[in-house]
């Protein structure tokens, strides 16, 4: 079992490093711009590490456990077709539809290779049963939205792969404990953003771009399905990544409410905006760190995944603890809108 971890681990350290001497080489830099958090040209490309060492793991895991869906031609499909970011990253920036029509096909190719959603459990309204084309339409709604979200929110060093490890630690837990067969998966992915993680803190010596935050919202978003397909709700994941989904709602309401283009790039993600307050990089890392350890665990709870001994139910400590960061979320948007009105 420790094979393919360390096998991941070293691999995503070792192309990163590749990709590091060889994106300086030819100079593939992210450039600063006005929207940008980073001062200086920084060497992007950086999640071909990430890339190189899930898909690593996942071939020794496979020979091991050959019930990981993971594995499917409908996922190295979509992979290959998410490696065309390699060109916004280098260089060759994609318009909107192009972005819109590559993660279209990425998502098809995962529906083709059978991983498809049966069914939503909504809170309140029971399952909600899916065939045919609307199981293909929620899925790939599902899919896209996770590889957007995390494009979006990829805004300053080490974000990214912090959320990646805290937040998919949990994914690995929930599914391990409802016995996914693709909990080894999880797992990989987070070891191979651990590895990349040095390279991408604050000070950041290379970026993961587009290619490798399209891919970790891919690999997620698969791995979310996965989980529904033996019984663990898709509200789930959505929940675990609740720090994300706040940002990234709040956000476009607030952009939209102020009528101003909603996919024009921008600085104005909640957490780039207490980096603008004065907060460093790396405590802006630290508090999404800790949202995500309290959302996962209460997440963890709430679903009566696990318990805690001396207390008379866990899934009320789970809420507590869901209640405690949503609340913590909203007081620092609120924070933030009632300095901007002062400054405005």
């Amino acid at each position: 079992m420790i094979w393919p971890l360390i096998t991941t681990a070293l691999t995503s350290c070792a192309v990163t490093w590749l990709t590091l001497r060889v994106v300086r080489r030819w100079q593939v830099y992210d450039e600063p711009v006005g929207r940008s958090s980073h001062e200086r040209p920084t060497p992007t490309l950086g999640g071909l590490g990430i890339i190189a060492g899930t898909w690593a793991g996942y071939a020794l895991w496979q020979d091991q456990a050959a019930a990981i869906p993971i594995g499917s031609y409908g996922s190295i499909a979509a992979t290959l077709v998410v490696l065309l970011f390699v060109l916004d990253d280098a260089g060759r920036p994609l318009a909107v539809w192009e972005k819109l029509l590559v993660q279209i096909a990425a998502a098809v190719a995962v529906c083709a290779g059978g991983l498809v959603l049966s069914g939503l459990t909504v809170p309140g309204l029971g399952h909600i049963e899916l065939t045919g084309l609307w199981a293909w339409l929620v899925t790939g709604f599902w899919l896209m939205a996770l590889m957007n979200i995390y494009n979006f929110m990829d805004g300053i060093d080490g974000i990214g792969s912090v959320q990646a490890v805290t937040a998919g630690s949990w994914f690995t837990v929930c599914l391990w404990a409802v016995g996914c067969p693709t909990w080894p998966a999880a797992l990989v992915v987070v070891i191979a953003t651990a590895a990349f993680l040095p390279f991408n803190f604050p000070p950041a010596r290379i970026f993961m771009g587009d290619v490798g935050a399209m891919f970790l919202g891919l690999q997620f978003g698969i791995l979310a399905v996965s989980g529904a397909a033996v019984g663990l709700p898709l509200w789930v994941f959505a929940a675990i990544f609740g720090y994300y989904l706040f940002d990234v709602s709040y956000t476009l309401l607030r952009r939209a409410l102020r009528g101003e283009n909603l996919v024009a790039a921008h600085r104005l993600h909640l957490y780039q905006r207490f980096v603008q307050r004065g907060w460093s990089q790396r405590r802006v890392n630290g508090g999404v760190a800790l949202l995500n350890v309290v959302l996962g665990a209460g997440v963890y709870l709430l679903t009566g995944l696990g318990s805690i001994d001396g207390l008379a139910s866990a899934k009320m400590a789970g809420v507590l603890l869901v209640a405690l960061a949503m609340a913590v979320l909203l007081a620092a948007a609120i924070t933030v809108e009632v300095d901007d009105r002062r400054a405005g």
